[in-house]
C-alpha cells in the first residue's frame, strides 16, 4: 500500500503542477485507502473500489482538461517520438519475427506509444538502445501469453496547451 500511495502521490503531485487539475491525494487516502492491517475481505474489496473510483476520476480529469483547452501539436516530442520510432524500427529490422507499431493520442491525447513485439528480443546496440528509453518518458518489458516479449516506450507531452507553449 505504502509503494501505491507514493506512486499515485508522484502522479498527483505532477498533474497537479503542470495545472490540470487540484485533488488533495492525502485527504482521498485517509477517506477511502486505508485499511488496518488486520484487513478483511470486504476492506480490501472496498479499497479496490475506491481505487476504481479514484482512476476514473483522473480519467474524467484528464479527458476533460483536453476538451477544455487548445492544445497544438509539441514539435519536440513529436521530433523525438518520430526519432525513436525510426531508429527502434533500424534496431530490429534483422528480426523478421518482430513487429513494430506506433499510437498516438491513446488513451489520451498527450500520450503515444512505440510497441515492439516479438518472440525473442535481442538488443545489438546497447548504447543507442539506452538512448532511446532516455528519450521516452516510460519504458516497460513483459513477456505476453502467446510466449512472446512486449516492449513500449511511453511518451507524454504530445500535444500542450496553447498558452504552455512560451515555456517550451
Amino acid at each position: 500500500m505504502a509503494e501505491d500511495k507514493d506512486l499515485f502521490s508522484d502522479f498527483v503531485d505532477y498533474l497537479n503542477e503542470e495545472g490540470i487539475y487540484d485533488f488533495d491525494f492525502e485527504e482521498f487516502l485517509e477517506e477511502n485507502l486505508e485499511c488496518d492491517d488486520d484487513d478483511d475481505d470486504d476492506e480490501v474489496e472496498e479499497s479496490m473500489k475506491n481505487m476504481d473510483i479514484f482512476l476514473s476520476y483522473i480519467d474524467k480529469t484528464i479527458r476533460d482538461f483536453e476538451t477544455n483547452n487548445n492544445l497544438m501539436l509539441n514539435p519536440k516530442r513529436m521530433c523525438d517520438f518520430s526519432k525513436v520510432y525510426e531508429t527502434v524500427k533500424l534496431l530490429v529490422k534483422d528480426d523478421k519475427k518482430a513487429t513494430v507499431t506506433q499510437k498516438i493520442n491513446e488513451p489520451y491525447l498527450t500520450m503515444g506509444c512505440i510497441t515492439v513485439i516479438s518472440p525473442n528480443i535481442i538488443i545489438k546496440n546497447p548504447q543507442t538502445f539506452v538512448k532511446l528509453i532516455n528519450i521516452a518518458d516510460t519504458f516497460e518489458v513483459f513477456p505476453l501469453t502467446n510466449g512472446k516479449t512486449q516492449m513500449n516506450f511511453g511518451f507524454n507531452d504530445m500535444v500542450i496547451p496553447l498558452d504552455k507553449t512560451k515555456d517550451k
